[in-house]
Formats: structure tokens, C-alpha cells, sequence
């Protein structure tokens, strides 16, 4: 535990600070749960209310961008860099929308409030399916065998994130 003192006025020396620590054995100072990433629980619920805010507020930005890019531009026009722009903003825009509907369905389904890393990294996987698609599709190389083995990456990708995180 850390404390700072504060000492008055000794002459013209001004105010002094002192740093007092005072180091509490494992006995005297209970430390909060751990979580499974090795992170306090406290500082990691905060951490996701942040991040919570920050994805909604990419996400809203990126339908605004995609908004614009699709109203004032031609893919003719826009070049390699716009399309690079164009699937990043689709990416972040298709991320929230996933994230929304993640933390509906786990509300409704198991009274759960607050989303964790764990569920971020879900999220990014399943946001990358559509993108996916739309790459296939812009190829003309749709058919029922590239949309099983889209759906078939994505499951080994969520089932990887299930197994090792």
C-alpha cells in the first residue's frame, strides 16, 4: 500500500512531500479474484466497459464512413487504398453489429451484463465471415463449397480461441 504525506511550511523551503510505504505481508492485505487471464476482475470489468464504448463509437463511425464511400465514390475511381478502406471500415461497422447482438443474446440467454476479452475475441472471428464472403464474391468464386469452407474456418477459429484461451 502506498501513502503520501504532506508536511506544512518549514521556512522558505516550500511544502515537502513524503512517500511512505508501508509493504503489508500476504496475511494482513487480501487480494482480489484473479481471472483466467491472470488479470484482477475489478480492472478487467473496467477495462471492458471502456472498450464496450469505444467499439460502439468505431462502429458508428465506420457506417458513417462506409455512408459516405459508397455515395461519393465508384470502385473505379476510389483505387487500391479506398478498397482497403472500404473492407476495413466493413470490418469494424460488421464488428459491432456482431458485438451487439453477442451481448443480447448472451443477456437473454444467461443473464450475463458485461463482456469479456474472451467474448471480444469471438466477436473479431465471427466479423470476419462476411467480409470473407463478400472477398469470395467479388472473385465470383461463390458456390456451396466456398461457403462450407468459410464456415468450417470460422468454426476452427472459435474452437481454437474455446481450447487455448
Amino acid at each position: 500500500m502506498l501513502r503520501l504525506a504532506r508536511s506544512g511550511q518549514k521556512g522558505n523551503a516550500g511544502p515537502r512531500l513524503w512517500l511512505i510505504v508501508k509493504i503489508l505481508g500476504p496475511d494482513n492485505l487480501p487480494l482480489p479474484p484473479i481471472n483466467f487471464l491472470g488479470v484482477y476482475q475489478k480492472r478487467d470489468i473496467i477495462m471492458v466497459m471502456k472498450l464496450n464504448r469505444i467499439f460502439i463509437a468505431m462502429s458508428v463511425a465506420g457506417l458513417a464512413a462506409l455512408t459516405l464511400i459508397a455515395n461519393l465514390t465508384s470502385p473505379v475511381e476510389i483505387g487500391p487504398l479506398g478498397v482497403l478502406v472500404f473492407f476495413t471500415t466493413l470490418y469494424v461497422s460488421v464488428f459491432g453489429i456482431i458485438a451487439l447482438a453477442l451481448r443480447a443474446f448472451f443477456y437473454l440467454a444467461y443473464k450475463k451484463t458485461t463482456f469479456k476479452n474472451k467474448d471480444f475475441l469471438y466477436t473479431a472471428v465471427l466479423s470476419f465471415g462476411p467480409i470473407m464472403i463478400l472477398m469470395a464474391r467479388s472473385f465470383s468464386a461463390i458456390t456451396p463449397w466456398t461457403i462450407c469452407l468459410i464456415a468450417m474456418f470460422l468454426f476452427l477459429a472459435e474452437f481454437f480461441i474455446y481450447k487455448r484461451i
